[in-house]
């Protein structure tokens, strides 16, 4: 047994790192004591144009409808602002850094186009009245066509409208998009007992400081900074209730009253936009990113990726390492702007002759659920732990690899582990050859093989090689010659 301090020590440090890696940082928290099921499942986004009701309160879309009990007989009318008060209006004298155009209002039934799972808003609008253009084939008529000589062009061709030139050939912003509200209530096929609705600590995860500093200002505590892979976040915004989820005071009343979480599309947009991407909204002059009259690329459009992500991890911005939390789930918003994002739509007044082409340009929201959920499983954590027993002993190697090749006393410690015997010769003679060979020959074949064998010289008590002596093959040989 070999006993040093230094060993010691040495082994017990790399024992402690041993257990940090595989109980602190494997087992908590990478929670390796628990199986990691993915989630999948479906959600409903409704897009409601702003609206009041009688008493002025603003956004009064109620969950249960009509039939709301809370919502009596008020009535929630349509509220949009003047187009003189939107600086991005051709009618406001408020300054705007970008290309001011004339604005209409439309309702939800105009603006909001459902296609599979993706909703549509548009944030601009234009109306064409089209022609077909007879010059292109010689019969005049799209049936049966033959191209004329010499003949080019659209085969499509804008034309002032008969009656109602102002309307037509324009390109026109709608009002108030931003501050139309989502309605926004999702499920998980993995845990269907748990829609939306019963969990109420779901919240938007804004990648935007400055809009987390304008909501809870500068020195707030709910303010932080948190990083889920790529994604840099710094507060969690609640969502709004509708009319009659406001107005409930009663636990049964909330199950059946309060369901989607609301959120203005701004609020949705300006979350998703980290501070190197604040460029992308239409800025005032004044620089103002998030007043809320902005839309990022409002003329040309963009793609809004809502990601629900379901979780037992994250918790008002904190990661619960030690134990599985409460299962839990919050938006992350991407905006990717991409091509043109507009849709177009046909109708023909007189077929083949005339028709109303409208192009919409505008926000695509594709929302998808996921997420995960942990639970304990006690293999996965039997797994983890017997991992120990390989890094153990590879901790066992290190030590005696430093032992015998990095100590002062390394060749000591290797005389102490190892017994080191001699190396003997190859020689072999059959009887045949010796009645054969003279004294002679037998004697420089002895000498020969005894040239090639040597023996490890003894070390003393300190460590230290004693000085080489009479090796045993050079005692045969003086034996030999003596008895010759």
């Amino acid at each position: 047994m070999i006993r040093d301090r230094r060993l010691g020590l040495l082994r017990f440090a790399f024992i402690f790192l041993c257990f940090v890696y595989i109980v602190i940082y494997q087992v908590i928290i990478l929670k390796g004591w628990a199986d990691t099921t993915p989630f999948t499942g479906g959600s409903l986004v409704l897009a409601i144009n702003p609206t009041k009701n009688d008493n002025g309160e603003t956004h009064c879309r109620c969950y249960g409808g009509k039939e709301s009990p809370l919502c009596g007989k008020e009535l929630c009318d349509d509220d949009f602002s003047n187009s003189s008060d939107l600086p991005y209006c051709k009618l406001s004298t408020l300054p705007y850094a970008h290309t001011k155009k004339d604005c209409i209002w439309a309702d939800a039934n105009n603006v909001v186009t459902e296609y599979a799972s993706t909703l549509f808003m548009a944030t601009q609008i234009e109306y064409k009245y089209q022609q077909f253009n007879t010059n292109l084939s010689t019969t005049g008529s799209y049936i049966n066509p033959l191209t004329a000589d010499g003949a080019h062009g659209s085969l499509w061709v804008d034309v002032p409208h008969p009656d109602k030139s102002a309307g037509y050939n324009r390109e026109f912003y709608i009002t108030d998009v931003e501050r139309y509200t989502l309605l926004i209530e999702h499920a998980t096929n993995e845990r269907p007992d748990l829609p939306s609705e019963k969990i109420p600590t779901g919240h938007l995860k804004s990648k935007n400081r400055e809009q987390c500093v304008q909501v809870y200002g500068e020195n707030s505590d709910l303010i932080y900074e948190l990083k889920i892979k790529d994604d840099v976040f710094y507060c969690d915004l609640e969502p709004l209730r509708t009319h009659d989820c406001r107005r409930c005071t009663g636990v049964s009343c909330k199950e059946k009253e309060c369901g989607y979480d609301v959120y203005e599309v701004r609020t949705i947009l300006l979350a998703g936009l980290t501070s190197a991407e604040v460029h992308l909204l239409d800025k005032k002059v004044n620089g103002a990113t998030h007043t809320g009259q902005e839309i990022p690329f409002r003329g040309h459009g963009l793609t809004l990726n809502m990601h629900i992500v379901y979780t037992d991890e994250y918790e008002h911005g904190e990661k619960k390492n030690l134990w599985q939390g409460k299962l839990s789930y919050y938006y992350n918003i991407e905006l990717f702007k991409g091509p043109e994002n507009s849709h177009h739509y046909n109708e023909e007044i007189e077929k083949g002759k005339e028709r109303i082409l409208t192009i919409k340009h505008g926000i695509s929201i594709i929302p998808d659920v996921q997420g995960y959920e942990h639970k304990f499983n006690p293999q996965a954590l039997l797994v983890c732990l017997t991992s120990a027993l390989g890094l153990l002993s590879m901790v066992t190697l290190l030590v005696e690899t430093i032992m015998l090749k990095g100590m002062p006393l390394s060749k000591y410690y290797n005389s102490v582990k190892y017994e080191k015997t001699a190396r003997t010769g190859s020689l072999a003679v059959s009887f045949k050859d010796v009645q054969s060979k003279t004294t002679e020959q037998m004697l420089e074949l002895v000498q020969r093989e005894a040239r090639r064998s040597t023996m490890a010289n003894p070390i003393n008590e300190l460590g230290s090689e004693i000085s080489k002596g009479v090796n045993s093959w050079n005692k045969n040989k003086t034996e030999t010659l003596n008895e010759t």
